[in-house]
């Protein structure tokens, strides 16, 4: 990977290819010589064989002071990338980029509706597309919360319809896939005789409403 040294250390924890040759990974990266985790976006424009760091991320929050992504999804030309940042108070906030261009630029989303401003310690981590619609899963302290889009994920809404059994614990989304307009989120949880249930919720309408 260029400019990354060895004494660099880092996760890459998503990877999406448009074709063949042009492909897109992204994760978190602590450079040796700034003791820091930052975002990092890949680009490899040969198969996967040669990847290159991709610095052209517009519009990041100026309290950013670590970030990672979870989850990269493209179709056509279309990009979406989601996770989390910190910031020096401690708090860890939603992460969603966007590319237009197969992702040369990104560009950080700097606005969910109805999100809770009290929703400190949040990581956005599954992320699947069909058409127009986008959903996004992810927890904030032990609660799974649902962002959706429906414009190609220039605009987002927090899902604010608990769709969640009332009594979770230690819940988590596994894996979120469009088929059509169907969306299914899988995953797990504890009860409150902790024991272990599978999660299965469903989306007939594109993510509007679930069961």
């Amino acid at each position: 990977i260029k400019d990354i040294n060895s004494d660099d250390r880092g996760v890459v924890n998503a990877v999406n290819c448009l074709t063949v040759d042009k492909c897109m990974a992204a994760g978190s990266v602590i450079l040796a010589d700034k003791k820091k985790k930052q975002l990092i976006m890949l680009t490899s424009r040969d198969g996967g064989r040669y990847w290159q760091p991709n610095y052209n991320i517009t519009n990041l929050p100026s309290s950013m002071i670590a970030s990672t992504v979870n989850a990269i999804i493209c179709h056509n030309k279309s990009c979406l990338a989601s996770g989390n940042y910190e910031t020096s108070d401690n708090s860890r906030l939603p992460m969603i980029l966007k590319s237009n261009n197969g992702g040369d630029n990104w560009q950080f989303i700097s606005s969910i509706k109805n999100f809770p401003d009290d929703y400190n310690n949040t990581s956005l981590n599954k992320l699947s597309c069909n058409n127009n619609d986008c959903v996004i899963s992810g927890i904030n302290n032990a609660s799974l919360l649902t962002i959706v889009s429906h414009d190609k994920g220039t605009s987002w809404s927090y899902l604010q319809e608990n769709i969640f059994p009332q009594f979770m614990k230690y819940p988590k989304i596994n894996s979120v896939t469009f088929v059509d307009n169907t969306c299914i989120m899988i995953g797990d949880y504890h009860d409150n005789q902790d024991k272990s249930q599978l999660l299965f919720l469903i989306s007939k309408d594109g993510g509007h409403s679930w069961t």
